[in-house]
């Protein structure tokens, strides 16, 4: 097989979710064309998808490396880091990735996600409704009500 084959194999288990399989595929074909960027996000997705987050992590900065001004792998990048439980380094993806694209309301859910993580209610609840999330806005205001009762002093002297 020749590695456009290789590619086209994982791509297809890929879309299909033969994850573990699509990994097979596109190590072959990566191994014969280490810089074709189509290939190494293909590859960095298989690699997330199945839990190989440091594999993905270096994938991506490859990526990102070659293209600092892709606001998409920046936002894979964001998401990748949240799933490492890198909160802050994620954010700082984040924002590199809503300055390319302001408009993508992907990046303000992950960033309301991370800051409900960190427990910075406030900011989450700011992004979330940037997002458009109904769920998580309820969920971050149930959270800021919580949070605001435990805090209240009650006096019964009056």
């Amino acid at each position: 097989m020749s590695e456009m084959d290789f590619l086209r194999k994982g791509k297809e288990l890929l879309e299909t979710g033969n994850i573990e399989e699509a990994v097979k595929y596109l190590d072959k074909a990566y191994a014969n064309d280490p810089d074709n960027d189509k290939l190494l996000n293909m590859l960095g997705l298989a690699y997330f998808k199945s839990g190989r987050l440091e594999n993905a992590y270096q994938i991506y900065r490859k990526l990102i490396n070659k293209n600092p001004q892709n606001a998409t792998l920046r936002l894979n990048m964001g998401v990748l880091l949240y799933k490492k439980k890198e909160y802050q380094l994620a954010l700082e993806e984040l924002m590199i990735a809503e300055k390319l694209e302001p408009a993508n309301s992907n990046i303000n859910y992950y960033k309301g996600m991370c800051y409900e993580q960190e427990k910075d209610y406030n900011k989450a609840l700011i992004e979330y409704e940037k997002s458009g999330s109904q769920k998580n806005i309820d969920r971050v205001r149930e959270k800021l009500q919580t949070r605001k009762s435990k805090f209240k002093i009650k006096d019964d002297s009056v």
